[in-house]
């Protein structure tokens, strides 16, 4: 009942991010029942970094919808580094909450921290945390709620492509932390390329350093 719950919880979150403050409640053609949410729980979001529009918005999200339930929220924010987000990890483990968000992270990248949370039968639910999306994503994670990885790096590569008038130069930037970044940055050169584009230079740089 508990990962039910905080599935869509963050579901919720992703949800209003998505749809944005303008639409109004009876525009929304998702499923309108469910579960009695638990009473009184308390989650630990583990925010990747806060500075991160997407993954404000995703934290912003989620505690709006707990709000909806009566539920408190923990946000520890990994400040765009792996030690920040080890630490972040330690502390969610500290605090005993009833369930846990990854909130931007690959998930592997905490792989041995994030075993002493399955140890503790914590439940875990995530927002981008690695390839697989959906439920019964791996290192004990309930489900991952994510966009489909290679459908966004198509679109970026036919845009860029477009706005090249169909030979474009580009420069791709990922950051080989995330497994996820690396694969997206991969697709795209492979269609630019394929598509007559250019590939000028390939940057690997942290995230939390671009602006």
């Amino acid at each position: 009942m508990l990962k039910r719950d905080l599935m869509k919880c963050l579901l919720a979150g992703s949800m209003l991010m998505g749809l944005g403050f303008a639409v109004q409640a009876e525009d929304f053609d998702g499923p309108k029942d469910g579960p009695k949410a638990a009473d009184g729980k308390t989650i630990v979001v583990l925010a990747a970094d806060m500075k991160n529009g997407g993954i404000l918005g995703v934290t912003t999200g989620i505690e709006e919808a707990a709000a909806k339930i009566g539920w408190t929220v923990k946000v520890l924010d990994g400040a765009g580094s792996v030690q920040s987000r080890s630490a972040a990890v330690g502390q969610a483990l500290a605090l005993k909450p009833d369930g846990i968000v990854i909130n931007g992270f690959d998930a592997a990248e905490q792989q041995a921290a994030l075993a002493d949370v399955v140890t503790a039968k914590i439940p875990m639910v995530s927002w981008h945390s690695g390839p697989k999306i959906g439920c019964d994503a791996p290192g004990g994670i309930f489900a991952n709620v994510s966009t489909d990885a290679m459908d966004v790096s198509k679109k970026a590569a036919e845009w860029a492509m477009a706005d090249g008038g169909g030979k474009p130069g580009v420069v791709i930037f990922t950051d080989s932390t995330y497994t996820i970044a690396i694969l997206k940055a991969a697709k795209m050169k492979e269609i630019i390329e394929g598509s007559g584009g250019t590939v000028l230079q390939w940057v690997d740089t942290p995230i939390a350093e671009t602006s």
